[in-house]
């Protein structure tokens, strides 16, 4: 039936595992492992990266809370830590506090302590989750603004403002979230568009070259075979047979 108290174990090096209700899960670095109260279980390390853990049993009304706000159930024990989550000085506090004594001023203030640490955790959690959000947002807000205007003279600097980050980074946060650096995307926006004109409309390779933002013909016409591996003229005949 498992123990009466529910078991927290963060692994902050290495790996390990868990069974639980007949299934295993992977415990990785940086996660915290999660199992409720009479759960039958059973855990233990990697035998190729042993895990170094921190852990604790807890009891109380206001645990099924906890890990509801959370997100850790039977099912889906595992939670990944993002940077900052958990604070191991709280751990070592409460730590403290126990290898002090079991009188009732010392276990309330580990329980405290300890209630501290997973609000925290909650909290920081939430935060971390908000502000993936808000970049990714940023993100495409950047990458509608490149599709709508294409055609234009756009440059990193002029995107990165726009993002609300300085260039470097929005660069790293802008392949991060697309897969392509800002103005390789933007060449493969044009492109596309190109593609579409190519298929769709009798227009001459000069005037797409130009409705996509390359004045030069012969310089739009090299970009697109190195991207498509067909001339503008080939891609055309293609297409339409």
């Amino acid at each position: 039936m498992g123990i009466s108290q529910t078991i927290f174990i963060r692994c902050f090096r290495g790996s390990g595992w868990c069974d639980l209700d007949g299934v295993r899960h992977l415990v990785s670095e940086q996660s915290l492992l999660v199992i409720p109260a009479h759960c039958p279980h059973a855990y233990g390390a990697s035998e190729k990266e042993p895990w170094s853990i921190e852990w604790f049993h807890a009891v109380g009304t206001g645990l099924p809370d906890y890990l509801k706000r959370l997100g850790v159930s039977r099912r889906s024990p595992i939670l990944s830590l993002r940077s900052g989550a958990w604070s191991s000085s709280l751990f070592a506090e409460a730590l403290l506090s126990l290898e002090a004594g079991f009188t009732d001023a010392y276990l309330l203030h580990a329980a405290q302590v300890l209630g501290h640490l997973l609000s925290r955790l909650i909290v920081q959690q939430k935060q971390s989750i908000q502000d993936a959000t808000s970049v990714a947002a940023r993100i495409e807000k950047v990458a509608a603004y490149l599709h709508e205007n294409q055609a234009q003279l756009l440059r990193v600097d002029d995107l990165a403002t726009i993002a609300g980050f300085s260039a470097s980074h929005f660069a790293s946060l802008f392949l991060k979230h697309t897969g392509h650096p800002p103005m390789d995307y933007l060449i493969r926006t044009r492109i596309e568009r190109a593609c579409r004109l190519l298929n769709q409309t009798a227009l001459s390779i000069k005037e797409i070259a130009s409705m996509v933002g390359y004045q030069d013909p012969y310089y739009f016409s090299r970009l697109f075979k190195k991207v498509t591996a067909y001339s503008p003229k080939n891609y055309r005949v293609t297409r339409r047979g």
